[in-house]
């Protein structure tokens, strides 16, 4: 078939769908594997989120705290205090002195130590958010938390 009066090779059009198939199937892998990549993230952003949550605290931003709460953490915070997220946080009292010495991951679940208290957290759309907050050990229980959305 020839629209300009040339005639292509069957072989070289053969090769053109080949190469631009192969293509088409690596660039479709590269981007599988990048996405599945964000899936599980790392103890260090894990660690990020505990920081960035206990500098808001600190500098008395409930906006920021609460941004960092998973859904259920946020409704407890509101429950627990009777205000907004945002205001109720800053009420709690979670134990901010000591930063995250140690993180455990569990595929979409972390621990992070901080202190004489711990940290939970979940894996959220944008990376890790905190699940419960200022947890201590209790014997014969599994912990006691100031903020938990578990």
């Amino acid at each position: 078939m020839s629209y300009t009066g040339v005639r292509q090779a069957p072989s070289t059009r053969r090769r053109c769908h080949t190469t631009t198939g192969t293509l088409l199937v690596a660039v479709g892998l590269a981007g599988l594997l990048t996405g599945c990549s964000s899936l599980e993230p790392d103890s260090a952003a894990a660690t990020g989120a505990v920081s960035g949550f206990f500098a808001a605290l600190d500098a008395g931003d409930g906006d920021a705290a609460c941004a960092l709460l998973n859904d259920s953490a946020h409704e407890a915070v509101e429950d627990t205090t009777g205000t907004g997220c945002a205001e109720g946080i800053l009420t709690l009292g979670v134990d901010t002195a000591s930063p995250a010495n140690s993180v455990e991951v569990y595929s979409r679940a972390a621990y992070a130590q901080t202190g004489d208290t711990a940290v939970f957290l979940t894996v959220g759309d944008d990376g890790w958010l905190i699940r419960a907050a200022g947890c201590t050990p209790v014997e014969d229980a599994p912990f006691d938390c100031v903020l938990n959305g578990s």
